[in-house]
């Protein structure tokens, strides 16, 4: 399997988007054996991750061909964490200067409604001392506060 690159991931530029983060993602999708997609990377004017060729955002395909659910839905968060899982993985092994700053949006923290949390489709590289993941880890996966605000998320985290 293989992460194709599709969307505004190529129209924007997906030569504008960080290597080590399309390396990453490639790998897990290859260790996970999981159709993924990249559909946005690099946004012109955007002020965050995205405008500085740092995030991605992909989804999966399920066995039908039809992308898994990816934001906020708690229903698909393990294929999600697995994936992610695996990104962290290889991040380890062949980019461990980015421990700090390798971030999955998975583990951002906030209910249902409010902007960026439970954000399954984002990766990015802007992690540091005051932008984190304040809704999970990736040892220990979501905190007991964020799986309370979505019930049934089943989250192992890699610890």
């Amino acid at each position: 399997m293989a992460l194709k690159q599709v969307g505004n991931f190529v129209a924007r530029g997906a030569g504008r988007v960080d290597p080590a983060l399309v390396a990453i993602l490639t790998a897990a999708a290859e260790r996970t054996g999981m159709n993924v997609e990249a559909y946005s990377g690099y946004r012109p004017g955007d002020r965050r991750q995205h405008g500085r060729g740092k995030a991605t955002d992909l989804r999966i395909l399920g066995a039908n061909g039809q992308a898994l659910p990816n934001y906020q839905d708690p229903r698909y968060f393990a294929d999600y964490e697995r994936f992610a899982q695996a990104a962290r993985a290889y991040q380890m092994e062949k980019y461990p200067q980015l421990a700090n700053n390798f971030r999955w949006g998975g583990y951002f923290s906030g209910g249902k409604g409010r902007y960026g949390a439970m954000d399954l489709m984002h990766f990015d590289l802007g992690g540091g001392p005051h932008l984190g993941m304040a809704g999970g880890s990736w040892d220990g996966g979501l905190t007991p506060a964020q799986r309370a605000l979505f019930p049934g998320v089943k989250s192992v985290g890699m610890g």
